[in-house]
């Protein structure tokens, strides 16, 4: 009964011992409430719980990413977070249906055929064209790499590009550019990264480091930041390989590195449209050489047949037309050569480069810090180079100028060297975030996205525990962090998770187990009671085999006293 008795109250000693972790509420009084805390709540207050490398998971978690989400992390993140649904073959927006997600090249290409909006969810590779674009495309700060013989699209008709970053390895014989080899519509490119290469030296296509050409339309493009290399035969440019018919041709905040061979232009090769054009918020640098009989260049446009407005330039580098017919050979800072009676007016621009244009090794008078060569009218104002800022420095050839000298070299260098907002692909979406996803659609989400999205890399990964059905238990909760099994995990404010513990967090406390404490308690004593109701029994049952070993003790005695006289009255009897 003693060791009994002492099992018991170590059994309530323990309980007293025992706690569990609770999490602060906000009470609509501005006062802080404490309740128990659980994986799911702790996940809903962008908590995590690792082990290692390793994380916490469910099974739903598991069957999840296999059956539904196709193993796929990014998309398992989107439907486990509830930021999207998915249909059959397809996974929307959940607060917009209308919105298509795609996690891979295959889905953009099926969404870009169906016309439908869409929105990127991870990084892609390329290999083929995507075909035509008629919609929205939201790069979401996601990466599409290209390979082949085409870029992203082969057309985009009216549709629209923004948020995105293309690296592309393209060897082509047809017109193409990283994003799109043409465009026809209104079309819309906003806050984009392009780097790598665009090959065609075997045919007179056009090339751009982003579109090839464009058709008709207004073309928009603003907030580019690009790193090229074009290699061909036609004409090409940084940003825009040539502009047709009546396309209307605006851009502006550009920045980055163009390198060149052929008919080359830093961001416009040949506009050949009716329209007028304006480029403004340039920054780039140019390594272009042109060796043909006619040789173009120039550091914005290489050639123009349609009035332009440049504006708020600024070119580094080096500019060079190699050929041998003299008149068709040219390069310019700025513009390479305006054609026909068309006019151009340049506007506080600056050029900073090495030029040379020669005709069979000597040099032209068709070479000119802002313009090579014009035939039309050109206006210029308020412009300079590293030469100074006379017309003979920054004018080649040229039927009528209008020049307004500028009147110091340097402030206008430190002038447009400030100007804009040159491109950098900052402004990209989290669904993390409570942002909108374009300016007619908001999604709110909590931050158990990322979460999700890093139980999907762990499951890819093999590099996870289960949960096992504990999502809502505290006391498993509890064990689990008091015996160093998990660390508990938090966000700082950049986003990045980082190891924290009770005794350190504001939100989070570690109390007595006042319920297990009161079950402990009503079992503690109903134990005893148990103890002591069998103790009285012992007492009961011990009291009575004593009243019965003393019956049988005086029934001994007398059997005793009876056989003892029995005895002495045979003896009696036989003497």
């Amino acid at each position: 009964m003693a060791n009994e008795s002492a099992q018991v109250y170590n059994e309530y000693e323990n309980a007293l011992e025992k706690t569990k972790i609770q999490r602060s509420t906000l009470n609509t009084d501005g006062s802080l409430n404490y309740v128990d805390a659980t994986y799911n709540a702790l996940l809903k207050d962008g908590y995590r719980l690792g082990k290692c490398e390793y994380m916490a998971v469910s099974q739903d978690d598991i069957d999840t990413f296999k059956n539904v989400a196709d193993s796929n992390p990014a998309e398992f993140a989107a439907i486990k977070s509830g930021y999207a649904v998915k249909n059959g073959n397809d996974i929307t927006l959940a607060k917009d249906p209308s919105i298509h997600l795609a996690f891979t090249a295959d889905q953009l290409k099926a969404y870009a055929a169906a016309g439908n909006n869409i929105v990127l969810m991870d990084d892609i590779n390329v290999t083929e064209s995507m075909g035509t674009l008629t919609s929205s495309l939201d790069g979401n700060g996601h990466t599409i790499n290209v390979s082949g013989t085409n870029g992203v699209f082969n057309e985009i008709n009216g549709g629209s590009v923004k948020n995105v970053a293309i690296n592309a390895d393209i060897k082509t014989t047809q017109d193409a550019g990283c994003l799109a080899a043409k465009t026809n519509g209104n079309v819309n490119i906003d806050n984009v990264s392009v780097s790598g290469t665009v090959d065609n030296t075997d045919n007179l296509n056009d090339i751009g480091g982003l579109i090839g050409h464009s058709d008709s339309g207004v073309l928009n493009i603003k907030n580019v930041d690009m790193n090229v290399t074009l290699l061909g035969k036609g004409d090409q440019g940084g940003i825009l390989g040539c502009a047709y018919n009546d396309s209307t041709v605006n851009i502006s905040n550009i920045s980055g590195d163009v390198s060149g061979t052929g008919y080359c232009g830093g961001v416009v090769g040949y506009i050949r449209s009716t329209n007028k054009a304006t480029i403004s918020n340039v920054r780039i640098n140019v390594d272009i050489t042109d060796e043909k009989n006619n040789a173009h260049v120039g550091g914005i446009v290489q050639t123009m047949s349609a009035p332009v407005e440049i504006s708020n330039c600024y070119v580094t580098g080096t500019l060079v037309a190699k050929g041998t017919e003299y008149g068709d050979v040219y390069a310019g800072g700025i513009l390479g050569k305006l054609v026909g009676s068309h006019s151009a007016t340049i506007n506080n621009c600056y050029s900073d480069l090495t030029i040379s244009s020669t005709v069979n090794g000597v040099q032209t008078d068709t070479k000119g810090d802002i313009v090579g060569f014009n035939e039309g009218t050109v206006t210029i104002n308020n412009c300079a180079s590293q030469n100074g800022t006379s017309e003979f420095d920054m004018v080649g050839r040229s039927s009528n100028t209008n020049f307004n000298a500028a009147t110091n070299a340097d402030r206008v260098r430190n002038n447009v060297s400030s100007t804009g907002n040159h491109g950098s692909l900052s402004q990209t979406y989290n669904p993390s975030d409570d942002t909108n996803i374009n300016s007619e659609t908001t999604n709110t989400v909590g931050s158990d996205y990322d979460h999700y999205l890093e139980i999907g890399q762990a499951i890819a990964d093999d590099k996870y525990f289960l949960i096992d059905g504990h999502e809502d238990d505290t006391k498993w909760l509890t064990n689990l962090v008091n015996n160093g099994f998990v660390t508990l995990q938090k966000k700082d404010n950049d986003g990045k998770f980082f190891d924290t513990s009770v005794s350190t967090d504001t939100h989070l406390q570690e109390v007595a187990d006042e319920t297990g404490l009161r079950k402990a308690e009503a079992k503690y004593e109903a134990d005893m009671k148990r103890i002591d109701n069998k103790d009285k029994k012992f007492d009961y049952d011990l009291a009575a085999l004593d009243n019965e070993r003393n019956a049988i003790k005086e029934e001994m005695e007398t059997l005793k006293t009876v056989a003892k006289d029995n005895v002495e009255r045979t003896f009696r009897l036989f003497s």
